[in-house]
């Protein structure tokens, strides 16, 4: 409900300069900050909105560079107290925090937050990386490495279309992104950024500062033709009739340098002449002249170039008046706002240096002439003025400026508080802020860095899944390389996160860090211990896995208001059959049915207690409110397909198996079924229950900025392809031919087969309208086989053969061609990883010829190594992104790559019983098919 204000945008009077102040004097501003903050989060709820909407997002953005470790902690506890909920104050209050301080932050701790965040490009990604890079020294470590990668592989899904009006701009901004980006990869010898597909590559792109050409400028008499002024009269009637002419004169788009040039000459030295003559009255009118009555827009500009040479013949006080009026007629924040603020601030500075009480006294002067019959009303007269006392530019003789500044501050705030009162206990803030209380007034209350962990563990509560896997890899970069750092981030995320799977896969990280995370663990005992007690059955066994003392630790009790409904779960499922049962049954399968079908065998009715605990939380209002927030704020670009964020139903799901799990015991108890080692067999039970993150992870480490490869084809590159679906080879080339991968740590690496699908999005029904791959893959070619296959050149392929040992050659090969590697759509190996963290559609398997007659084994995920280390590893990637402020990032192509050490190649054709070729297909499905 709105109480009658309407509007009142003057908070951004004191909203603006607030952090002048804080650079100021940190302990007095950062006070204010706090005092600022329920002002900002009512105006938008007791006005129209338009223009006091953006007052609670400055706010933060303020508090960013005010207090870094309070907004992250403020961030992180209401981030991961929603998890999954849309949040875009909180999100972008983290990359606030990020643009403010990523200069002074440790590299590694500026890299992961930046991972983390939803903006693929951002001005000063370069500069971070580089000092990542440099603080590295010359063999940068293998999770510097990785971390580097991913954070270069963010710039891939930069949009493949600008909707803007300033498309043109935009698309050439980034452009030098990616240029800077690509200079910081060369010198850290990691893989470059390719231009995305869709766009081409113009000779703007390819000029090193990524600038456009100028175009050629007309000569100087050309831009002056229009600008001759007729004959000037004497004194400063014709010095302002001359103003009033150029003013008047048309021009295009900002006026010639020669031009201005011209009339500072003109109107400098008629000034000078005024000035000897002792007309010192008459010169200071025709200043106030200029950009005052007349208003042209280069009045400032052509005030500062009178300024410098008035001062420089020696007009002092003429000089300070010029200085202090640029300042005062410069319009501020793009035009908007009256006075300068920031803008042209040196010039006031300057004025006060030659005179400070003239400079006084015509700030006053115009401010309460601006005040009492401002044209443009008094907007940015306030902020004005404490950016002035803030920066020290102007001052009071015995007064200090910064005290002036805070008072001005204090006035303006007392004013507008008194427009707009508390009338609720609603208008409090969400996330309330207070100013540390014994600040000690240094630039920054606490540690920064782990400011920065705890804003990128903060990432965890994204739902997007995309953003969740970044932010996973965020979380173990920091766990390896910084425990120290990354200790108390992890604390506080255990003892915040409101989502089961959220703590699991979290639990499952430190777990598989193994010794590395012992310093993160031994911090989170407290929270780890909490956890153990918890009702959540795989997050208590995790952590009491992770406890230092686990043996002491008791069981967690039965919760007494979770027994008997528990007992009751486990002897009914409710009314069974109807439609809404077999949308429960659907969803539950897809979240975790290769989980419940395993712990099943260790529990029987584990599932149909489930289903009846799943039943009664997903028809909750709670949930149903939850899920259409979810939806609206997370709906894809595809209005066929359901947005890739982990949502309120699978949190749901989730919740009921490890609850209802959690209840075995006391339904075990309940039928005399109990158990000789408790402990041992929750374990177990929770051990098949884990939905891991390990798989989806290993993908997102994997991640490559896209190869230069060529593209799959589009709906017209392909004969007939609207028929359906229309496949052909479209080449074959001799394993010499394999395509090579650069950057470390695979630079020279030969791409063995690569698989790459591509949507096509229809803009008018929001749906996909087609699909279209490219396969490159390894085939032996027996000999007198002249075959030309219409399928692509793999066989069905099994996630799990990357974790396999090596098979036996055997004794004789088949007659006809045959792939060396394989294609797997379905990842059953992965679980129900696809509707957790996530797995990309298809991946490549290494087939079971290939290891054996390389004699290679497993090692790191999606790594098979032999004796002298990596010899076969996958990369993957997405990029040409969909992107909008109405749904969720999208990537149109993903794709990935089987890719073998150097040396092996030349093994790899030896050992093989016939030729063996790269056969290049592709394929496009029309009309909306799945791919699968």
């Amino acid at each position: 409900m709105a109480y009658g204000w309407h509007k009142d945008i003057t908070v951004y009077e004191i909203l603006d300069p607030l952090l002048a102040l804080v650079a100021a004097d940190p302990a007095r501003g950062r006070a204010r900050v706090a005092q600022l903050q329920p002002l900002c989060e009512r105006l938008p709820l007791h006005t129209d909105g338009k223009e006091t909407f953006a007052a609670r997002r400055e706010w933060w953005r303020t508090l960013a560079g005010a207090d870094p470790v309070a907004l992250a902690r403020l961030a992180a506890t209401g981030l991961l107290g929603d998890c999954n909920g849309p949040n875009d104050l909180l999100h972008g209050a983290r990359e606030n925090l990020w643009d403010s301080w990523k200069d002074e932050a440790d590299p590694v701790a500026a890299t992961a937050l930046r991972l983390t965040l939803d903006s693929p490009l951002l001005e000063g990604d370069a500069a971070v990386l580089d000092r990542l890079v440099q603080t590295s020294g010359p063999s940068i470590p293998d999770g510097v490495s990785q971390l580097l990668r991913c954070a270069l592989s963010r710039a891939d899904e930069r949009p493949v279309r600008y909707d803007s009006s300033n498309s043109d701009e935009t698309r050439a901004s980034d452009e030098r992104r990616v240029a800077a980006l690509n200079t910081v990869a060369q010198r850290g010898g990691a893989p470059s950024i390719e231009p995305l597909p869709d766009l081409p590559v113009t000779e703007e792109s390819r000029n090193w500062s990524g600038s456009p050409t100028p175009a050629s400028q007309p000569a100087a008499g050309d831009l002056l033709a229009d600008m001759v002024l007729s004959p000037v009269p004497p004194g400063p009637v014709g010095l302002i009739r001359a103003l009033r002419e150029w003013r008047l004169r048309p021009y295009g788009t900002g006026t010639p340098q020669q031009a201005l040039d011209r009339m500072t000459n003109l109107v400098g030295y008629r000034l000078l002449s005024l000035a000897d003559e002792g007309r010192t009255d008459e010169a200071v009118q025709v200043l106030r002249a200029i950009a005052g009555p007349f208003d042209f827009r280069d009045g400032p500009l052509l005030l500062r170039q009178l300024a410098e040479g008035l001062e420089r013949h020696g007009q002092d006080g003429l000089a300070a008046e010029a200085y202090a009026l640029t300042w005062v007629r410069t319009r501020g924040q793009g035009g908007w706002l009256n006075f300068g603020g920031e803008t042209s601030l040196d010039a006031l500075s300057r004025a006060a240096q030659i005179d400070p009480v003239l400079t006084f006294r015509v700030v006053a002067e115009e401010a309460e002439a601006i005040v009492s019959t401002g044209r443009y009303g008094t907007h940015g007269v306030t902020q004005a003025l404490i950016y002035a006392f803030a920066r020290q530019a102007v001052g009071l003789p015995g007064h200090s400026s910064l005290d002036l500044g805070f008072a001005l501050w204090d006035e303006a705030a007392a004013v507008i508080e008194s427009r707009a009162p508390r009338v609720h206990d609603s208008d409090e803030p969400d996330y309330p802020y207070n100013a540390p209380d014994r600040d000690t007034g240094a630039a920054v209350h606490g540690d920064l860095d782990g400011a920065f962990a705890t804003a990128a563990l903060a990432g965890l509560a994204h739902a997007g899944r995309e953003a969740k896997r970044r932010s996973m890899i965020a979380a173990r970069a920091l766990v390896s390389l910084r425990p120290e750092t990354a200790a108390p981030a992890v604390a506080l995320a255990l003892e915040h996160a409101s989502d089961p799977a959220t703590l699991t896969w979290l639990l499952c990280l430190l777990e598989e860090q193994g010794p590395a995370s012992r310093a993160v663990v031994e911090h989170c005992q407290d929270a780890l211990g909490a956890l153990a007690q918890g009702p959540l059955l795989t997050v208590r066994a995790l952590a009491r896995r992770l406890l230092i003392q686990a043996a002491n630790v008791p069981m967690a009790p039965s919760d007494p208001d979770m027994l008997q409904p528990s007992v009751r779960l486990w002897t009914s499922s409710g009314q069974e059959g109807d439609r809404d049962d077999q949308a429960l049954e659907g969803l539950v399968r897809e979240v975790a049915s290769a989980r419940l079908y395993e712990a099943e065998q260790l529990q029987p009715g584990l599932i149909r207690a489930v289903l009846a605990d799943g039943r009664r939380r997903l028809g909750s209002e709670h949930t149903k409110d939850r899920y259409r927030t979810q939806l609206r704020a997370y709906r894809s670009a595809d209005e066929q397909l359901p947005p890739d964020a982990y949502l309120a139903t699978e949190e749901a799901v989730e919740e009921a198996v490890q609850r209802t799990a959690a209840g075995s015991r006391a339904h075990r108890l309940s039928n005399g079924l109990g158990v000789s080692d408790p402990r041992t067999w929750e374990d177990q039970l929770a051990t098949a229950l884990t939905d891991s993150p390990i798989v989806p992870l290993a993908f997102e480490a994997a991640r490559w900025p896209r190869p230069g490869l060529p593209t799959p084809p589009g709906p017209d590159d392909l004969a007939n392809s609207m028929a359906g679906v229309s496949a052909e080879t479209i080449s074959v080339r001799p394993l010499a031919e394999a395509d090579v991968l650069s950057g470390q740590p695979l630079n020279g690496w030969y791409i063995l087969a690569s698989v790459e699908q591509r949507r096509f999005l229809s803009l008018h029904r929001r749906t996909t309208d087609s699909l279209s791959f490219r396969f490159s893959g390894l085939e032996v070619t027996a000999r007198g086989s002249h075959e030309t296959s219409d399928v692509p050149p793999f066989s069905d392929g099994d996630l799990i053969e990357w974790a396999e040992g090596p098979t036996q050659l055997p004794l004789g090969f088949p007659q006809v061609s045959f792939p060396l590697l394989g294609v797997d759509r379905d990842m059953v190996a992965a679980g129900d990883a696809a509707h957790g963290l996530g797995l990309p559609d298809l991946t490549l398997t290494p087939g079971w010829w290939l290891p054996a007659a390389l004699h290679l084994r497993p090692g790191a995920p999606l790594t098979l190594e032999d004796d002298h280390g990596p010899a076969l590893r996958l990369i993957c990637w997405r990029t040409e992104y969909e992107r909008s402020s109405y749904h969720l990032a999208w990537p149109r192509m993903t794709g990935c790559a089987v890719v073998i050490r150097p040396d092996l190649l030349e093994v790899l054709a030896e050992r093989a019983p016939a030729t063996v070729v790269i056969r290049d297909f592709v394929m496009h499905r029309g009309h909306g098919g799945d791919g699968k």
